[in-house]
């Protein structure tokens, strides 16, 4: 088909190219940099120019005779003139297991006296090219900025990476690649880059579209790249992407541009087949930061993978700090829960699909990440509760909450936390796993209250743990309506805590093992069993509540 052919517009569609490493490919996604660096005001909103990473590969010999260097900050700075801005690219890239140049103390001097480029791997060799194409003299690559057999440089470093991604003037993902031996450019599947007509018919006549396959899908949401927790915020942050895949592509804050679509500048008969399957939905952003874009952030995140699992918070840091800034939210953040939404914070569940069902433990054990009561502390894909509910009632006061960070850092790495509160708790016994037919999207195991009440939905964090009678409590936090059944009634959404120890004071300790729900429907329909008029709801007397700590 014809160029001609699949145009409904007067404008013809963005071009396509015949080979991966295409001179007209290159030039094509920097002529969309450019068209963002003149016209797009977003993209510089949160741009920092007095900051200037740590380390930065120097670039500016490689044209005459092949070779960078390592640049320390006095170095870049005292080249930089007094009316211009540092700019950089950054690689974002999959590390894999495979041995390559970096950066040590044992050859820092060398690096920073000048290498061959071609002592790189590929991916870092090609991002060379780019970068030098794009006309920018600087590289910012993690593995050669960061002293790899050093703690200490690491965890400096590893504080600053969200400022060394929001500050570049353009990352580079190596969208596909799986180690820095593949590059970044990769042949190309010509037939998804065409577009076809479609005609729609309506009562004042039709209308013609040139629909594509939805290209942003399989670059940013199927690629190896994305699968990574430290990539999260690379993505979220960078003010533009150049994508690497088998269709390189432009993203910016205000666009998102490959061989056959963009989001911006294009005409309205220019669809994917994602606009296509929602054509009935509006989709409205507000510019307020809200619990639910949070959630979004950790949702994804949660299932993302980690090499090193003491990774877990700190490779988020650089989101958080942004978060923090907002006057609104403040900086009171603990263990990924912030302080303005701790009620919301400790709303959520395993996504026990994600785990096939399987009781084994998934709670780090052996090496502390974070309090319970944090998504942190579970290597598992997380679902939230708050964001999708309204809150009617809440049963639980805030007495105190904190953390222990390693270095001083809050959004970093932790030795411990607690969280405070006052409420009321509610034995458990009976524990059991359901059969499989009797399991629902979120509960595969049931246990029953002592009074009579037995939740509809329990989701276990760990299930390495002592389940005998007398261990296990229920601890209501708030009601909210159950917009997931056609009766609409109310749920109490609650956490299950186990002993975690004794102190001296006569205040019990406890840490969390999961969330539960109990409906307010008749038992019959919720499949509960019992009715809510058997719970003595709140108000309740003083002398049945107790302060609870959970670790």
């Amino acid at each position: 088909m014809t160029e001609e052919q699949v145009n409904a517009g007067d404008r013809p569609l963005l071009s396509t190219y015949e080979s991966r490493n295409s001179v007209g490919c290159l030039k094509g996604l920097i002529s969309s940099l450019s068209g963002c660096i003149k016209g797009h005001a977003k993209c510089w909103e949160a741009f920092d120019s007095s900051w200037v990473p740590t380390r930065l590969i120097d670039i500016s010999e490689y044209k005459s005779i092949g070779k960078a260097c390592l640049v320390s900050r006095d170095q870049i700075v005292a080249a930089l003139s007094s009316e211009r801005d540092l700019r950089y690219t950054s690689l974002s890239h999959v590390w894999g297991s495979h041995k390559f140049l970096s950066l040590n103390t044992c050859n820092e001097t060398g690096l920073s006296s000048g290498f061959p480029v071609s002592r790189l791997p590929e991916t870092f060799q090609q991002a060379v090219y780019v970068t030098d194409s794009i006309g920018l003299r600087y590289l910012w690559i993690d593995s050669l900025c960061i002293l790899q057999d050093s703690v200490e440089d690491w965890k400096s470093e590893a504080s600053l990476m969200g400022k060394v991604y929001l500050n570049s003037f353009c990352t580079l993902a190596a969208s596909l690649a799986t180690r820095p031996t593949e590059g970044l450019f990769w042949d190309r599947h010509p037939e998804l880059a065409n577009a076809f007509p479609v005609e729609f018919s309506h009562a004042h006549g039709y209308k013609r579209f040139a629909v594509f396959y939805d290209l942003q899908d399989l670059i940013l949401e199927r690629s190896a790249l994305h699968k990574r927790g430290w990539v999260l915020q690379e993505s979220y942050l960078s003010p533009r992407t150049i994508h690497f895949t088998k269709f390189p592509a432009f993203e910016c804050r205000e666009m998102f541009a490959c061989e056959n679509y963009r989001t911006a500048g294009t005409e309205d008969n220019a669809v994917t087949f994602r606009w296509l399957r929602h054509t009935s939905k509006t989709i409205s952003r507000t510019e307020v930061f809200t619990y639910s874009d949070w959630f979004n952030i950790v949702y994804d995140y949660s299932r993302c993978s980690l090499t090193f699992i003491t990774d877990k918070l700190i490779a988020l840091c650089g989101i958080a700090q942004a978060v923090s800034r907002s006057p609104a939210i403040g900086n009171e953040y603990h263990a990924g829960v912030w302080k303005y939404w701790w009620l919301q914070g400790l709303l959520w569940m395993v996504d026990q699909s994600s785990l096939g069902y399987e009781m084994y433990p998934i709670r780090y054990h052996q090496t502390y990440i974070a309090p319970s009561w944090s998504w942190a502390s579970v290597e598992a894909a997380i679902q939230p509760w708050g964001p999708r509910n309204i809150i009617s009632q809440t049963f639980v006061e805030l007495q105190g909450i904190s953390t222990v960070p390693i270095n001083g850092d809050p959004f970093g790495q932790l030795s411990g936390g607690e969280i405070r509160f006052k409420d009321r708790l509610f034995a458990l016994s009976q524990f059991r796993q359901l059969a499989e037919a009797d399991r629902s999207e979120l509960a595969a195991y049931a246990f029953s209250l002592d009074d009579g009440l037995v939740p509809d939905d329990v989701s276990l964090d760990d299930c390495d743990g002592d389940w005998t009678d007398d261990q296990t409590f229920f601890l209501p936090l708030v009601e909210s309506p159950d917009y997931s059944t056609w009766h609409s009634e109310c749920s109490v959404c609650g956490l299950l805590l186990q002993f975690h120890w004794r102190g001296l004071e006569t205040r019990r300790v406890f840490q969390r093992v999961g969330f539960a729900v109990i409906s307010k429907a008749d038992g019959n329909v919720a499949g509960s069993g019992y009715h809510i008029d058997e719970w003595a709801a709140p108000p309740w007397r003083e002398e049945d509540l107790e302060v609870i700590i959970s670790v």
